[in-house]
């Protein structure tokens, strides 16, 4: 049976679809086509996830073994065009839930994310800790993870939720993402003023093929060690602050340097758990350090991956 990847043609989506591929048939359905070239046991359909018809005529077609659902608009999109999120952020999901109940399939997996939470915060946040998000993009996140529990005790759908931190990957350079350009051009020798983040401001940070490997790790694993069902996954275990980041490409890339335009802010201390994932179902990133993430941007910034 073939698997069924949404928001494929996104940078996470289509790693995702990659590695897949590499396994068996994969259908990428994005409301446009990928920039990159198809890879092998792969096509692509045409898909807007916020109109029904579209998402189960294509579900019943493919009658996948599982859906991947990358499918969102992101923080600084949603914030400015909270409409259009909610179409695709919240119809999209519930097409989603709707199409796969309606026409069986085993399994789906929803891609969420730590922005679920910001409030009210511990020092250490968990999956069970409070999640009371600031953002549209968090807010349309945590409904979503909030249906597929309804849809699990309801209708015994199977929906696995996995949370991220920032993604690291050459090429974002979204609002509020400041880890990737800090990289980006300390790779390529030219100063770097960082506009999207205070020096105190924090991230844990996780690599483009991890993020993907924890969605498909997350699908493989046994039914009866799924208990928590909403998964935070980290790549590097501590939370690493701006001027940390750009204090270690300086010392790695002679010559680099960083201009904080936001000026100073207190330290953000808190930091994410993501043991249940590491518990119930053997979650292990494959870049676990800084050094390791800027080794994994450089491999994939010097080829097509």
């Amino acid at each position: 049976m073939a698997v069924l990847v949404t928001g494929g043609a996104g940078l996470i989506g289509f790693e995702a679809a990659r590695i897949l591929a590499t396994r068996g048939e994969v259908v990428i359905a994005d409301s446009r086509p990928p920039e990159k070239s198809l890879p092998r046991n792969a096509r692509f359909a045409l898909l807007d996830v916020s109109v029904p018809s579209e998402f189960a005529a294509l579900v019943r077609e493919v009658s996948p073994a599982c859906i991947y659902h990358f499918a969102a608009l992101l923080t600084g999109v949603a914030e400015r065009r909270h409409q259009a999120a909610f179409e695709v952020n919240v119809v999209g999901v519930h097409n989603l839930y709707e199409a796969a109940r309606l026409a069986g399939v085993p399994k789906v997996v929803f891609i969420s994310s730590t922005g679920t939470y910001s409030r009210d915060l511990p020092e250490v946040i968990d999956d069970y800790s409070l999640q009371r998000p600031s953002t549209f993009y968090g807010s349309s996140k945590l409904l979503a993870e909030d249906l597929a529990r309804w849809y699990s005790d309801r209708f015994a759908l199977d929906v696995r939720s996995v949370r991220y931190p920032m993604i690291v990957v050459p090429g974002d350079r979204a609002p509020w993402h400041w880890v990737a350009p800090m990289i980006e051009d300390a790779l390529a020798g030219v100063h770097h003023r960082c506009d999207q983040a205070f020096k105190g401001w924090s991230q844990h940070l996780i690599t483009i093929g991890d993020a993907a490997r924890a969605a498909i790790d997350l699908s493989e694993a046994p039914a009866q060690s799924i208990r928590t069902r909403c998964y935070t996954v980290l790549g590097v275990p501590k939370p690493v602050f701006a001027e940390e980041l750009a204090a270690i490409l300086m010392d790695r890339f002679p010559g680099f340097s960083v201009d904080f335009s936001r000026g100073a802010r207190p330290e953000d201390t808190r930091r994410f758990d993501d043991r249940y994932a590491r518990e119930e179902w053997g979650w292990r990133p494959q870049a676990a350090t800084v050094d390791a993430v800027i080794e994994d941007f450089k491999l994939r910034t010097s080829s097509s991956y």
